[in-house]
């Protein structure tokens, strides 16, 4: 389960990149349990909704939201199960 803290986070970077028209790859474990991964392709055209499982506001870090800008520049994209090993919460 990814957690608000980061959710948070990957809504600000998505945001961002929509509004500026930037399409990126976003991938994801898959809910099953096995280990798998979902990649999506995140476009303006696509309609998103981001769910909490709390309560309450996440603060958000600059230097989070610029490390994950910068994965999602990349070619690879954002990789969630790589950023909940790399980017742990404070």
């Amino acid at each position: 389960m990814v957690e608000d803290d980061l959710i948070a986070h990957l809504r600000v970077v998505t945001m961002n990149k929509l509004r500026r028209g930037e399409a990126f790859m976003l991938t994801v474990p898959t809910a099953d349990g096995t280990g798998g991964r979902r990649s999506l392709w995140m476009s303006p055209a696509v309609p998103l909704s981001f769910t909490y499982s709390r309560r309450g506001t996440v603060q958000i870090r600059r230097e989070l939201v610029e490390a994950l800008m910068d994965d999602a520049n990349s070619p690879d994209g954002l990789d969630v199960q790589d950023l909940m090993t790399r980017h742990t919460p404070s």
